[in-house]
């Protein structure tokens, strides 16, 4: 994380670990952990459904999620400077989770949100809370929608947003690798690709390129997307 803003002063992220970085250049909050090379100025997050897990097929899931949106400064030079909004998501991870039902209760958590988020101040992230807030409009939403590509459902959380994989994908569309020792299971994970990890950006973005980035560990893998603005 240096690599984004170092500084010679090490800070604490939360109990475990230590970086040297301005605070703005990174956020934790609760399973989320955000990285940037632009400064971030405020943040918020809810969460619903049930943490509650089960067992299904050879994974733990629960229906359980967030949404968090980060406001970056692209132009620290400019006073008058929009930010840039993303939603980071994580929906509930269980399959047998009715997608429309999942999507409306999550756009309902987003619409009631409470206005209680952080700002960034002139040293360290301060609690702020605006009752008349609402979530920004978001530019980007990206992360663990454990949902199909391509889902009409998606279109209950966020309307007319542009899946970044159908405008520059290429290759198998495969976000998820399903493990298991269960030859029924092993054949399914083979045939077919399962594309849960999304990127929707607004029409106003022009999508690059988009990639699916094998990890070394864990079932998910990362994404890459590139994106520009469209000239005035």
């Amino acid at each position: 994380f240096a690599y984004f803003a170092p500084t010679e002063k090490q800070r604490w992220i939360n109990y475990s670990y230590r970086i040297h970085a301005e605070p703005a250049h990174y956020r934790v909050e609760g399973s989320a952990m955000i990285a940037s090379r632009f400064p971030m100025t405020r943040t918020g997050m809810v969460n619903f459904g049930s943490n509650e897990r089960q067992q299904v097929l050879t994974h733990s899931s629960s229906s359980g999620g967030w949404i968090m949106f980060a406001e970056f400064d692209l132009n620290p030079e400019q006073i008058e400077d929009k930010p840039f909004v993303v939603w980071f998501v994580d929906l509930p991870s269980d399959p047998m989770y009715w997608k429309r039902e999942q999507m409306q209760e999550a756009r309902a958590a987003v619409d009631v949100w409470d206005g209680n988020g952080w700002t960034m101040g002139r040293h360290v992230w301060e609690r702020q809370t605006q009752e008349s807030a609402s979530f920004p409009v978001p530019d980007l939403v990206i992360g663990d929608f454990n949902t199909p590509r391509g889902s009409e459902s998606l279109n209950l959380l966020v309307q007319g947003y542009r899946d970044a994989f159908e405008q520059k994908g290429f290759g198998r569309g495969r976000s998820f690798r399903l493990e298991s020792t269960n030859p029924l299971q092993s054949t399914f994970a083979a045939v077919f690709d399962v594309h849960i990890d999304l990127a929707l950006c607004r029409d106003e973005l022009e999508i690059t390129n988009y990639q699916l980035i094998p990890t070394k560990s864990g079932t998910h893998n990362a994404q890459a997307v590139d994106i520009l603005f469209a000239s005035e």
